[in-house]
Order: C-alpha cells, then sequence, then structure tokens
C-alpha cells in the first residue's frame, strides 16, 4: 500500500494568553501539521513546531524541507500488511536521521522529522487497526501534568499560581531570565505557600557567572530545578551551575541530538533531561535519548512546546505513560492555552493535573 496524498498546513490557532520568556513572546500557536493519505482514505496526522533558536527551523524552512527532501522518499514507500508497524516507521526513521547526517549535516530539522515521523506513524498504525498502546506499554494508567507559568508581572504570575493550586496542580515551572525574576517568585512563593514545588526556567538567558549570581539571589523561593540557565552550546557553563549552585539542573536547548545526549551524559553535565518530542525529532529519537538518560542515572522530563495542538500532546502523553521514571510531564494545555483545538477529543489535563492513557487507534486523537 503507498501514500497517495501528503498535505502540509501551517496554523495559527490564538492563544487564549500571551506566553513570554526569556527567548519569545508568543501569541499564538505555530504548528505545522502533516496529512498522509491513501487510496483507501486511511490518513495519519503529525506534528512540529520550528525554533530557530533550538533546531535552527524556521516555520517555512520546516515547510520546505519536508516539500522537498522528506516528500519524495514517503511517495516511494510501500507499507507491507505483513510487516510490524511500528518497526516499520522506526527503520524509515533511523534511515532518514542516518543519510541527513551524511548529506547535509546540520541543523538536525527535528521539527521536519517530526511532524512526518508522527504521521507515518499515525498512518501505519490505523491501516494495521493497532494504537501506540500497543507498542509503546503504559506504566501507568494516568500522566500528571506540571503547571507553567510565564515570564508576566509578578502580580499576574502570582495570579495563575493561585488558579494553579485551586485546579490541584502544586509542580510548577516558572519562566525566568528576564526583568524581575526575584519579584516574580517571592509573589508566587508568597501565592502557594511552602508545600508547592517550584522550578524555573531560564531558556539560556545567562552566562555561567550570572546563572551562578542569580540562583543565589533567588535562593529564598527554594527552587527543586533550573532548566537550561546557560545557552545551549555551553556545556561547560551547565557543567560549573552544578557544581556551585547546589541546585538540579535540566538541559533543554542543550539536549537536541543524540550526540548531545551521549556528550552531556558522559560529562555528567546535568541532573535532568528535557525530552521534548519536536525538538528530540520525533517518537523514535526521543525514546533513545530517554534511554540514555536511564543508562546514566538522568532523570527525565517530557517536555513540551507553547502551542502543541491535540496531536503532539498526545504523543507527548504516550511518550510519559510508558518511560519507567517520569520527573516530571509537560504540555497536555489544550483550549486551556489555544482558543481551539484540532481534535474531536479533548487532551487537556484535568482536575489534579492528571490526563488519562490514549487507547484509540494509531496516535489515539481524531483530527477534525
Amino acid at each position: 500500500m503507498k501514500l497517495m496524498t501528503i498535505g502540509i498546513y501551517q496554523l495559527c490557532i490564538p492563544f487564549t494568553q500571551a506566553f513570554r520568556h526569556a527567548r519569545c513572546l508568543r501569541h499564538a500557536s505555530d504548528a505545522v501539521i502533516v496529512r498522509l493519505e491513501d487510496r483507501e482514505g486511511v490518513r495519519g496526522y503529525g506534528e512540529g513546531l520550528a525554533r530557530p533558536y533550538v533546531t535552527g527551523e524556521h516555520v517555512s524552512s520546516m515547510i520546505g524541507f519536508i516539500r522537498t527532501r522528506l516528500a519524495p522518499s514517503l511517495f516511494a514507500l510501500e507499507f507491507d500488511a505483513q510487516c510490524d508497524p511500528f518497526e516499520w516507521v522506526k527503520r524509515i526513521s533511523v534511515k532518514w536521521a542516518d543519510d541527513h547526517r551524511v548529506q547535509t549535516g546540520i541543523p538536525p530539522w527535528h521539527a521536519a522529522f517530526c511532524a512526518v515521523e508522527l504521521a507515518l506513524l499515525d498512518w501505519a498504525l490505523r491501516r494495521d487497526d493497532r494504537s501506540l498502546t500497543d507498542y509503546l506499554i503504559p506504566e501507568r494508567t494516568r500522566v500528571t501534568y506540571s503547571g507553567v507559568i510565564s515570564a508576566e508581572s509578578p502580580e499576574d504570575a502570582a495570579s495563575l499560581a493561585r488558579r494553579f493550586v485551586t485546579y490541584g496542580i502544586t509542580h510548577l515551572k516558572v519562566k525566568i531570565g528576564v526583568d524581575d525574576d526575584k519579584a516574580r517568585l517571592e509573589a508566587i512563593r508568597d501565592a502557594v505557600g511552602p508545600s508547592c514545588e517550584l522550578r524555573a526556567d531560564a531558556n539560556g538567558a545567562w552566562t555561567a557567572g550570572q546563572a551562578v549570581r542569580e540562583l543565589t539571589r533567588l535562593q529564598p523561593y527554594r527552587l527543586a530545578c533550573i532548566e537550561q540557565p546557560v545557552a545551549g552550546d555551553d556545556v561547560d557553563g551547565l557543567i560549573r551551575v552544578k557544581q556551585e549552585c547546589g541546585i538540579s539542573v535540566m538541559a533543554d536547548e542543550s539536549l537536541v541530538t543524540r550526540d548531545q545526549a551521549m556528550n552531556l551524559a558522559a560529562r555528567k553535565a546535568c541532573d535532568l533531561f528535557n525530552v521534548r518530542i519536536s525538538k528530540c525529532g520525533g517518537i523514535v529519537r526521543s525514546l533513545d535519548i530517554a534511554a540514555i538518560a536511564r543508562s546514566h542515572g538522568i532523570r527525565v522530563q517530557v517536555g513540551a512546546l507553547v502551542g502543541e495542538t491535540a496531536i503532539l500532546s498526545a504523543a507527548g502523553r504516550h511518550l510519559a505513560a510508558s518511560l519507567p521514571d517520569v520527573a516530571y510531564a509537560e504540555g497536555s494545555f489544550g483550549t486551556k492555552l489555544l482558543s481551539e483545538d484540532i481534535a474531536r477529543e479533548d487532551l487537556a489535563f484535568g482536575f489534579g493535573r492528571e490526563a488519562p492513557v490514549l487507547n484509540g487507534k494509531g496516535l489515539g486523537v481524531t483530527v477534525q
């Protein structure tokens, strides 16, 4: 069975409120959706979000790469109903990565690979009447999510923190690395009390020296973790922050490729990996990076990019449910952040920050 059509769609879904961090201010989702369809009308959907400061991709270049480099390969594929759909997609994904590494080097084009891999996986599983849970066997029946607070004014940040706690969410991540970090964290800590766990994400805003000074200044607010305190290519800086600050350090922008994961692990540069499926290039690569973390005693956060729709939320849910141990899970905000979503199912987490495992065909969501 061969694919007959490939559709590529750029979304612009307004947010219910703007989201700001040290690198960007966003008002809407800029997700790219890939739709695959065969002659019998079976469809598969995938999603990726381009982040030029992470993978080097812009929306336009990502779409161009899919159209000119990946679409011809997709049309040439033939799915054998006798083969295992997950292993089939895995082999294709690995081959694409190897071919791309030889031919073009960097950037990794991970958002493009992610959108196409997820669409191919969704399509192949649906053709075989299977769910991703048949392959990523859940370790738990529900996934527990964290709340995320953007770099808002101290008053607005505290108000949102109170709403999260009222909703039963007591693990919060706060975006820092901009003005008023101290005032923002003080307002949030006063609002949520001592029992709420706070961690922070600087999105690479500081040098190592600045990070050490700022984190020392923020000690009274008892941060459980600092995510990406220095630039993505500053592994020495990560190590310095880890050694001097006495706080768990999470790698995010420093962790895009498998080689980076191996280097971070070998150098003991961080305590946690933030594995975001679009950033890491899809399910197959994300599983590989999570396995590297597990073998080196590094904890994993299954993260998300701001503006993900139900497709990437579903993929993240499957990954978070299947890993033996997950320190934190993010995403699945659904219409809590997006003014509308693209799936029939509501993937937003519920009260107490929990959401159930998805058992439907393919990725488990029905795109409308």
